[in-house]
């Protein structure tokens, strides 16, 4: 056995090497191991999970429609306040005097013809046609009608919501694009060289920037052309809640800025939300001002703050809010009667796992709405009350499903707690060597000098 002193000698060299060796791997090593597994584990490389999960998405998505009913159709076409309510197999159809300038008495005279049973400002239809089967246009024109569909026929080559079909007529739908066609083609980084930049798209359909946007006043492209981000389906690891992230919609043609919002919790996994909050649709970026849609809006013609225009984005008149009216100006909420907007129901919102950055849930939510007004040579329309009116509001969701969420919390999630637990026990026990052996040598050195 060693003396006393000895022993607290060889006891502090050993605390002090275990608790150096211990910081070390604990503080350093370890994490570093760990970070660099997770990265192999979320670049784009060929033949791994993560890339077949990225080009075919494992579990199902949600996508929900829900349509306005105007439940007092016969007092608004008397100047009424139009009052909304949720799901309801009607619809507004709206013509806007500037897409058929010079057209507007002959299509007054059409009406019939061109739209047939939908041929007044407000008009029942099914909501299978509505969205995805479509509503016939054009089919007994005549002459007058016929010099507008023509005109619309040379028009929908360009409009996504419209098709000519073989028979001449035109098939009008809100979502029909989306069936049976391929979507745009991605240009993205795999995150090899740097992985922060995993998934960002450089290119969307061969264009490294949108067409969609000009500046009003110089009418070149702008930076709302600009393409930031991923597709939303997939983001850097090790998420930085002090910086943005930005997601690409093509549906509504720009990308999408997303700030932290706050900590949660999913199924057990620590997760951070990011949502767009009234910055997303606040108009300070000149260049999502078109002035191409005749509406409620500024001096200067761009629409008030929560509403954007997509003309140059589907070709028609629409215009892009928040479902609700949420965030929007109250001259677009009080315009209508029905509308109940919340944050939880109607912002757009995503969860992440900040250390892999795997999209735990998430929904894009948007409405689409139209301006009711009079138009000039169109009888029908000229006791309109001119409001914002929203047509339908949709919601694509994302939910992680069971399979997904049991592997991430026993892949990483409990690898990564064990660590946490670990670490500052084995570094605590190894300090307490070191104090054993500091004790050790002052008891022996108080003693020989009490003695």
């Amino acid at each position: 056995m060693c003396s006393g002193l000895i022993c607290g000698i060889s006891t502090v060299a050993v605390g002090t090497a275990l608790v150096i060796v211990s910081s070390v791997l604990g503080f350093y090593l370890i994490p570093d191991v760990i970070e660099n597994n997770i990265i192999d584990r979320v670049v784009l490389l060929n033949d791994t999970d993560q890339l077949e999960r990225f080009q075919d998405i494992p579990f199902p998505l949600s996508f929900k429609v829900r349509v306005f009913n105007i439940s007092n159709a016969a007092a608004v076409l008397t100047g009424s306040v139009p009052a909304l309510t949720e799901v309801g197999p009607y619809g507004v159809l709206q013509v806007a005097s500037n897409r058929f300038a010079g057209l507007m008495g002959a299509l007054s005279l059409g009406m019939n013809g061109i739209f047939g049973a939908y041929n007044g400002p407000i008009a029942e239809v099914r909501v299978g046609d509505l969205l995805f089967d479509g509503i016939k246009l054009c089919q007994r024109p005549g002459i007058a009608g016929g010099i507008a569909c023509n005109f619309i026929r040379d028009l929908s080559g360009n409009v996504q919501n419209m098709e000519v079909l073989e028979d001449n007529t035109i098939n009008f739908s809100f979502l029909g694009y989306r069936n049976d066609k391929p979507g745009s083609l991605h240009e993205i980084y795999r995150g090899v060289e740097d992985h922060l930049n995993v998934g960002r798209i450089t290119a969307l359909n061969s264009m490294p920037e949108l067409p969609y946007w000009t500046d009003a006043a110089t009418t070149s492209p702008d930076r709302c052309n600009m393409i930031n981000g991923t597709d939303s389906g997939i983001f850097n690891p090790f998420i930085d809640t002090s910086k943005p992230l930005y997601a690409l919609n093509t549906d509504i043609c720009r990308s999408v800025e997303l700030r932290y919002h706050k900590d949660m919790e999913y199924e057990g996994i620590p997760v951070v939300r990011f949502t767009a909050n009234e910055w997303f649709l606040d108009n300070d970026e000149g260049c999502f001002c078109l002035n191409q849609t005749t509406g409620i809006a500024r001096e200067d013609g761009c629409l008030l703050r929560g509403a954007m225009e997509l003309y140059s984005c589907v070709g028609a008149y629409m215009v892009l809010t928040y479902p609700h009216f949420l965030y929007a100006d109250d001259r677009y909420r009080n315009g209508v009667m029905g509308m109940n907007p919340n944050e939880e129901d109607h912002r757009l919102f995503i969860d992440l796992e900040p250390n892999t950055g795997t999209v735990v849930r998430g929904a894009k939510r948007a409405q689409f709405n139209v301006f009711m007004r009079p138009i000039p040579g169109i009888s029908a329309t000229q006791n309109l009350l001119p409001t914002l009116t929203p047509l339908l509001w949709l919601e694509e969701g994302i939910t992680l499903s069971e399979e997904f969420t049991d592997r991430l919390s026993n892949d990483l999630l409990s690898t990564l707690s064990l660590v946490s637990i670990l670490v500052p026990v084995v570094v605590a026990l190894s300090a307490a060597v070191l104090l054993t052996g500091v004790a050790i040598v002052l008891y022996t050195r108080f003693t020989k000098t009490t003695v």
